[in-house]
């Protein structure tokens, strides 16, 4: 199966990770506010989303349905992924949970019963934000304006284009590359010459939340669309909590990663100037099916058991002469 969301989830254009904590919507106040604290028209929220994505030039080698359900309350969000693989002879389903929290993120594999939990940097980001002056936070906002960011969970969505109305709600249209057709695909190939990606998204304005999704690369085409928005609903607390069962580790080095590169966006906002991003090299082993895992995870650490030299061996792993 394919990355589980390459393409099909609206929440793919949030930063792995970097969910902000949660506040209720105010006055911009000369637009100094913490962008770290992320604010909603609304005390609490579930959107519902459909979508669909298809593998494939020409004609359609894989494709794929599937559903989400975010929840957000008090500070927290979760979301629900359920995916389809449309196949003639089998179908294959997947399930997942993200939950998060200002204080940790957790990415569960449903079917798999297991799963990962990393810190939420941008609760770092957010102490640091609070240290800066007011005339240091304007410019912070300034900055962010001038680089088109909108968000700090919305990065490279693109252009604005217009507005327009999904569910009801008003949203800005964003827009990156050009659309195109299987024509342009093929004199593409033909000339050797790759076409950029074509992406188009739909922004709630009052809670920047992407309400439609639509992509286009030389080999891939989705869209993904909210169906459903229900505001100030009673959502049970249980829908925020890993279900039995499951088995989480937490990644430490997915962490690091994460916090060095929001505290680098944070200085780089402050400043205007780029600092260089430095993590600690992680070790990683190659699966049968090509894929880089980090070493110490289930997964590597199993691997590494299977290669490891007998005794008698030397550390190639061929019996030592005698």
């Amino acid at each position: 199966m394919k990355a589980l969301y390459a393409g099909i989830s609206v929440f793919l254009l949030i930063a792995a990770f970097s969910i902000p904590s949660f506040g209720e919507k105010g006055e911009k106040d000369g637009d100094s506010r913490n962008p770290y604290i992320k604010t909603y028209p609304f005390k609490s929220a579930v959107i519902k989303y459909t979508g669909k994505t298809e593998y494939g030039y020409g004609h359609v080698e894989e494709a794929y349905t599937g559903t989400e359900a975010v929840y957000i309350k008090e500070g927290r969000l979760a979301k629900e992924t359920k995916l389809k693989e449309l196949d003639e002879e089998e179908t294959t389903q997947v399930e997942t949970l993200q939950i998060i929290d200002p204080e940790y993120a957790y990415v569960i594999d449903i079917t798999e019963k297991s799963g990962v939990k990393v810190d939420n940097p941008w609760k770092y980001g957010k102490v640091e934000y609070e240290k800066l002056t007011e005339t240091e936070k304007v410019t912070f906002r300034k900055r962010m304006d001038e680089r088109g960011i909108v968000s700090l969970d919305l990065l490279d969505i693109g252009k604005k284009i217009g507005t327009e109305k999904v569910l009801g709600r008003e949203c800005d249209v964003y827009q990156t590359g050009e659309r195109f057709n299987d024509e342009d695909i093929a004199a593409a190939m033909k000339n050797g010459e790759p076409l950029a990606d074509f992406k188009k998204i739909w922004v709630w304005k009052d809670a920047m939340i992407p309400l439609k999704v639509v992509t286009l690369s030389m080999d891939s085409s989705s869209e993904f669309t909210a169906t459903a928005i229900e505001e100030n609903v009673d959502i049970p607390d249980k829908i925020f909590e890993i279900p039995s069962g499951m088995k989480v580790e937490f990644d430490e080095y997915q962490s690091e990663t994460a916090k060095i590169d929001t505290l680098n966006k944070f200085h780089l906002y402050k400043t205007g100037k780029y600092k260089p991003m430095r993590v600690k090299a992680q070790k990683e082993v190659i699966t049968p099916e090509g894929e880089w895992v980090p070493a110490d995870s289930p997964e590597g650490k199993k691997i590494l058991e299977t290669v490891k030299p007998k005794p008698g061996a030397d550390k190639s792993g061929a019996a030592e002469s005698k």
